[in-house]
């Protein structure tokens, strides 16, 4: 029987799972939770946001990540940031549904 390579199994396990995407642009957007002092020199872009609904497809970590995901490109395909910052985030979850909403700023912090 053939063997899976470590990532050709990672891949298979994710697409089973439905686990959260990101983009290439996305990856190179940092994510903060909170505005803080390493921020302060940073240009403010404009706001982002993100909605993520999912029924029993993700968990709710997993739709918390694919919102946040959804920032990261949004703010590096819009304003070409390289940072996002948090202002705003509203989780539920119920008996079906996992809800993720989170809004933030887009900023520049590396020329």
């Amino acid at each position: 029987m053939p063997r899976l390579s470590l990532a050709a199994a990672a891949a298979l396990a994710c697409a089973l799972s439905a686990c959260a995407s990101i983009t290439p642009e996305a990856r190179r957007v940092m994510v903060y939770s909170e505005n803080n002092r390493l921020l302060d020199r940073c240009q403010q872009l404009g706001p982002v946001s993100a909605e993520v609904s999912e029924m029993n497809m993700l968990t709710l970590e997993e739709a918390i990540q694919q919102a946040k995901n959804d920032l990261r490109h949004q703010a590096a395909t819009r304003y070409k940031a390289d940072a996002v910052v948090l202002v705003n985030t509203d989780i539920t979850q119920s008996f079906l549904v996992r809800h993720a909403t989170l809004q933030g700023v887009a900023l520049k912090c590396h020329p």
